[in-house]
This record gives C-alpha cells, structure tokens and sequence, in this order.
C-alpha cells in the first residue's frame, strides 16, 4: 500500500492562519446507525482463521467514519479555499475513497467476491458469507500539539451477526521538527504503523 493515504491532513497544523478549518469529529460507536440501538453483536461461536478461498464478503462502512471522511473533504476544501496548494498525487492520495480502496483490495487478495455496500439491509440480506464493518478514526495536531494517530478496526462477522474477530492496527506517532516535510513525515509514519498492524492481523486471522 502507498502510504501517502490522507497526506494532505498531515497539515492540519500548518494551515494559514487565515484558514479557517473545520472542527475534527469525535469517533462515536461504529453500529449506531447500522443495528437498532447501536447494538454491539454478540461474539461467535466460530473460531479464526477465516476460510476465504471462494468465499464473499460485504464492505460496510461505519457512519462514524462517514463523518471523519466528510471532514477530510472539508479540510481539503478549506485549505484550497485558503490559497494553499498541494499536488495532484496527494490531493487523489487523500481522498476518503483511495483509502477505502486500499482496504478493498486487501480482502480482494484472499476473499473471492469482495463489495463496498452502502446500505446494512443488504449486507445482512443473506447475500454474502461475511460482513465487515470499517470503522476508522483519525487524529492530527490542532491550533496546538504535535500528535497524529490512526485507529483502524475492522470487525468479521457471520450473516447472522456475530462478530468472528476484530482486524486492528493504531498508529500513533509526534511531530519532532518544524516545517511541513516534518509533519508529513509523522503523519506517514503514524499510517504505516496502523496499516502494518492491520495487514499483520489480517493475515493472521484470513487463510
């Protein structure tokens, strides 16, 4: 994977101060929306490793992730907004569908049918062998501070609804010099920790 996913927040705390950026959204329960009442499911009587070899599974995105995804758009249109100018490779590195991309085609190199679905009701509709459900956090320095951090969790679950097991990776990593080549750094730095993490409890839990 290309670590330059979501780059261009690298540079939450380095905007004009004549940008004015939006608020960063909170993580909230990654089922409120999905499950009546936000309901966490049940865990499994199924044990990992997932047998994947022919087997499919549906891609839901949570609507916690929604919101940090619609902030990310909202940070790039504030800072274009603002005169500032970045280029073309990570402006498309940092949209909210290259990083779900990435995710997709990790599922893709061991699931024989992978979908990103929109709507629950059809993940949960019988369709599908396995659900995952993606939930994301991100987190980058404000007016002050020096940390960047994402959280990625990724719970497998049977059509029924209960969860098999959770794919994590975090990464959390400080700012350590001035000037927006440092910021970019931490922020790559913070990502490929995350998205190792994540690919190590993948292949540890998807045959």
């Amino acid at each position: 994977m290309n670590h330059r996913i979501l780059a261009v927040l690298a540079l939450l705390a380095l905007a004009p101060a004549c940008t004015l950026l939006p608020p960063q959204p909170p993580r909230f329960n990654a089922y409120q929306g999905l499950t009546p009442g936000g309901a966490q499911p049940a865990q499994s009587p199924i044990q990992p490793p997932i047998q994947a070899r022919g087997k499919s599974v549906a891609l839901v995105v949570s609507d916690s992730s929604e919101k940090q995804y619609e902030y990310v758009e909202a940070v790039i249109a504030a800072m274009k907004g603002g005169g500032y100018m970045y280029s073309g490779d990570i402006d498309r590195r940092g949209r909210p569908d290259y990083f779900n991309g990435q995710i997709i085609k990790k599922f893709q190199s061991k699931f024989a049918r992978v979908e990103l679905v929109d709507d629950f009701r059809k993940a949960t509709a019988g369709r599908y062998d396995y659900i995952g459900v993606i939930d994301i956090a991100i987190q980058k320095p404000a007016s002050t501070g020096t940390t960047f951090g994402y959280d990625i969790d990724v719970d497998i679950l049977t059509p029924n609804l209960q969860r098999i097991v959770s794919l994590k990776g975090k990464g959390l990593d400080n700012n350590r010099c001035p000037g927006s080549e440092c910021a970019y750094a931490t922020d790559m730095r913070a990502l490929q920790q995350a998205m190792d993490q994540f690919y190590a409890a993948f292949d540890a839990n998807i045959r």
